[in-house]
Parts: C-alpha cells; structure tokens; sequence
C-alpha cells in the first residue's frame, strides 16, 4: 500500500478512478488512472489500471500488489531506457509511456488481465507495443500459469503447445515470449505477442486456441471446475 501510495503522488496532478461491477459473484474494481508530464525529464506517462475491492484483505492485497508489479517493472524499464537512449540523441524531445489494460475474464474464481504498454523513445522511427498478462485465481489467492491449467509434465506441455502456436499463427514470433504471455477466456487462450517478440510485418501477433483445440491435453481438475 505504501508503493501505491508514493506512485500516486508521484504521479499527480491528474488522478481519477471509476467503480466498475461485472456481476454480482466476480469482485468489484475500480477503474484509475493518473497522467504526469514532466518537462524536466523530457517525457509523459499515462497510466490505467484497476484496484481490486474483495472482502478478504490478504487475498485483495496480494492481487493489487501483482499488479502493482507489472506496473513498476513497465515503468522502470521504460525510464531506464529513455535516460539510455536520451544521452545518444543530439536534439532534446519528447517520449511517452502509456499503459492500458483489458478485462480479458473475470468470475467469482478466475481474472485474466491483458496490460498493453505504448511506447515511444525521442529518436525512434515509431512508437511500439509491449504486452504483459496476469492470471490470477482467486479462490486459492495465487497467479495461474499455464502449468496451473493443465494435468500434464510441463516440458511436453511447453512443447505441444508451441507446436499449436506455431500451426495457427500467421508470422514466426519468437515463441517462448508468446507463450509465457497469455490470458484464460470462457472459449480457450489466447496467446499475445508484441513488437518486441514478432517481426515489424506480422499481420497479427495473437493466437487464439480454444478449448477444443487444446482437447488432447488433460485439465487441471481444480481449474476445469472454476473455469467450466
């Protein structure tokens, strides 16, 4: 909470946040986002993310923290690179660090969250995106990774999965990047790379494979019985 705290004032003057409900079982989050714009170290951040409000303290405080996480770690990389990348360009301009996220699924069990962070670097051709998920069980107050899901040994898991990656996606992504970024849907998963795992042409750079598609591997008989 002390974090939270010192990057929201670190990040004002423009802080708001709106309450959003999907149903009455999944929990209620609160939608905020802040801007800063700071003139002396030469670039903008627009932040969105949603803070959790579920009745369990432990449980709401390991969720918003993991979250938090991604947060930090997105913010940290893009200054360090910025202050990098600022001391080989010539001319003094502007870059922008813009973090969104999407609600990919949420029940009373299971929240999948996608975060698409937008940057661009004074001196680059174009801005770019990077993605990052968090799959988060509620129930048992942990992250699901996609061992969680499945009843089967990870390095074949790891493998046949990328084999299906492989045969439905349309460009060659690096593939180990697309696999450890993924968000669970009611239908399947879906698999995201970004413009730092695939080549500038790809036409598109997630993979979506669905339950069917996935019916050769066993399920994780806990998670089956959250998600189905």
């Amino acid at each position: 909470m002390h974090f939270l705290i010192s990057i929201i004032t670190y990040l004002l003057p423009l802080f708001y946040s709106t309450t959003y409900t999907t149903s009455e079982e999944a929990p209620t989050y609160i939608h905020q986002k802040f801007k800063k714009h700071s003139a002396n170290e030469l670039y903008d951040l627009h932040i969105e993310y949603p803070y959790f409000l579920i009745d369990n303290e432990n449980k709401s405080h390991k969720l918003n923290l993991s979250i938090q996480s991604i947060m930090t770690s997105a913010l940290k990389d893009f200054q360090h690179q910025h202050k990098k990348r600022s001391k080989k360009v010539n001319q003094n301009g502007f870059s922008y660090f813009n973090l969104s996220y999407e609600v990919v699924y949420l029940s009373e069990s299971i929240l999948s969250l996608k975060f698409i962070n937008t940057l661009f670097y004074h001196g680059e051709a174009s801005e770019k995106e990077k993605v990052s998920t968090l799959n988060f069980d509620l129930k048992n107050n942990k992250i699901l990774k996609i061992k969680s899901i499945f009843d089967i040994e990870t390095d074949n898991l790891r493998s046949s999965i990328l084999s299906l990656i492989m045969e439905k996606s349309s460009c060659y992504c690096n593939r180990y990047s697309v696999y450890k970024q993924f968000c669970i849907a009611k239908e399947g998963i879906y698999f995201y790379g970004d413009d730092y795992s695939c080549p500038e042409n790809c036409s598109t750079v997630t993979t979506f494979l669905s339950w069917s598609d996935l019916e050769d591997f066993s399920l994780n008989p806990l998670f089956a019985q959250h998600l189905l």
